[in-house]
């Protein structure tokens, strides 16, 4: 494990472009999923919910889907703090670090928990467009 610490250590203070991560208890703080039951059988993220939880698609925390969001649509559904530095501890442990600028952003909540819900409820109840 260390080494592999080390390594995301090493990429992330020498990333070339900007770094959004997501702030880890916001993720944890609102859950989604459970309406993917009314998509079709063949909806993506139906599937994901349901091979990552044996078979169902209760109501889950979403620090992964929160985090891809904030990438995507960057502050139109979150606030976020940067520029700054997140610092990888030996431990894998991160640190936030303003006084240095290595364009590392992280969200922060900005809708209330009921409204992120939903908007990322909503996202994950739209099918996907086929392209030809």
């Amino acid at each position: 494990m260390a080494c592999s610490v080390l390594l995301l250590g090493v990429r992330v203070a020498f990333w070339p472009t900007k770094i959004k991560f997501g702030e880890g208890n916001l993720g944890h703080r609102h859950f989604i999923g459970s309406r993917l039951s009314e998509t079709p059988a063949a909806n993506p993220a139906r599937i994901a919910f349901e091979a990552y939880f044996a078979g169902k698609t209760d109501k889950r925390h979403c620090a992964d889907p929160a985090t891809v969001l904030y990438a995507v649509c960057g502050t139109r559904y979150f606030g976020e703090i940067g520029p700054g530095a997140c610092d990888v501890r030996e431990d894998g442990f991160t640190r936030w670090n303003a006084g240095r600028d290595r364009q590392h952003f992280y969200n922060t909540q900005k809708l209330p928990i009921e409204e992120l819900e939903q908007v990322m409820e909503q996202l994950l109840m739209k099918s996907p467009k086929h392209r030809k």
